[in-house]
């Protein structure tokens, strides 16, 4: 693709803001190599680095030097939402996107959803996502047609998507990614820097409550990449005070509207705490302070409130069944047996 010049053309139609921070080399050059054959050529690429990193410095300063269409900057290490922040900051596009930096763009996606948002006056428009693993891609789709305007009931099922996640197309409705934004939306809500996870859905969560125009463009445009270095699998040792402050904020957004499924990512929020935090080979603290902490997790009135919206056992398996009816009753015996074999079995290994 021949160097493009954005001084000889208006401003940019999108803004594809895309936060660096620490990415393995081969999936940061792919990311920029699907940027870089993007067929849309009135775009920019906003690229901001969460603090420093000069590998990965020196590859954008390449592509910036044979495309106008890159810009690059450098910001202190505040967090991805921070980053994001920044982004839409600098953003001149009508229109403003997200793409991780190990992830794919496909080549016309961005023409393509373009083109369908102006024409329907559209304030977010959504595509389908898939989950790619480096060989294989699964796709995931809201629907198998194009919707110009989705119902009030269609973006209802799309909220309860983002809240719960229950539904399998949640990647393509929860994430910043796989949409397009009006830029005036995000600068009026733009990521709330409080999060250290979750963040993009509490933002989707407050969009999709909004009385606002979405449209669904039925066509796979963005590869979401998963490996074991992936953030979700990092050791956070204050996880469970994140899974707390996300249900209450999920409570206060929503208010009454769809509480079964809060109560269902409450539940998942204890499991992810309890094994990626206070289970964690990464976790020193003795085992006895985990488990006391853990036990305190459950005097907040949210947490049992949502858990006992948790009706429908009928999917569960029938360890989880007696699991989830001890915690709702504030019984946490069954994480210490729970404990008590796991370290068992660590001390016997």
């Amino acid at each position: 693709m021949p160097k493009f010049d954005m001084s000889k053309e208006s401003l940019p139609k999108v803004s594809v803001i895309v936060p660096i921070y620490k990415t393995p080399l081969n999936y940061f050059k792919e990311c920029m190599d699907s940027l870089y054959n993007q067929t849309m050529q009135n775009v920019e690429f906003i690229l901001v680095f969460d603090g420093e990193n000069k590998k990965l410095f020196s590859i954008c300063e390449t592509y910036k030097d044979k495309d106008e269409r890159f810009k690059i900057f450098i910001q202190p290490h505040l967090g991805v939402s921070a980053t994001r922040n920044f982004g839409i900051k600098q953003a001149k596009g009508e229109y403003i996107t997200f793409v991780d930096a190990d992830d794919i763009l496909c080549s016309d996606i961005l023409n393509e959803a373009y083109t369908f948002a102006t024409k329907n006056s559209s304030d977010i428009i959504i595509w389908d996502c898939s989950i790619y693993n480096g060989v294989n891609a699964e796709r995931r789709s809201i629907a198998n047609y194009n919707i110009e305007h989705l119902s009030s009931e269609q973006k209802k099922d799309v909220l309860k998507s983002v809240i719960s996640m229950k539904d399998p197309n949640w990647i393509s409705t929860a994430g910043p990614w796989c949409k397009l934004y009006k830029k005036e939306l995000l600068q009026e809500t733009p990521f709330d820097s409080k999060f250290i996870l979750r963040q993009d859905r509490i933002l989707n969560i407050k969009l999709f409550s909004k009385n606002i125009s979405v449209s669904y463009l039925h066509k796979n445009g963005y590869l979401y990449r998963i490996y074991n270095e992936s953030a979700v699998r990092t050791f956070r040792p204050n996880l469970l005070q994140i899974s707390l402050t996300f249900i209450d904020a999920m409570d206060e957004i929503t208010g009454d509207f769809y509480p079964e499924g809060i109560g269902q990512e409450a539940f998942n929020s204890i499991w992810e705490a309890w094994h990626n935090s206070v289970l964690h080979p990464q976790n020193t603290a003795p085992l006895i302070q985990r488990i006391s902490e853990f036990n305190k997790f459950f005097k907040r009135k949210t947490l049992k409130k949502y858990l006992n919206t948790i009706e429908n056992y009928k999917n569960f398996h029938l360890s989880t069944k007696f699991e989830l009816f001890f915690l709702k009753h504030g019984i946490t015996i069954s994480m210490w047996l729970h404990a008590l074999m796991w370290y068992i079995n660590k001390k016997l290994k």
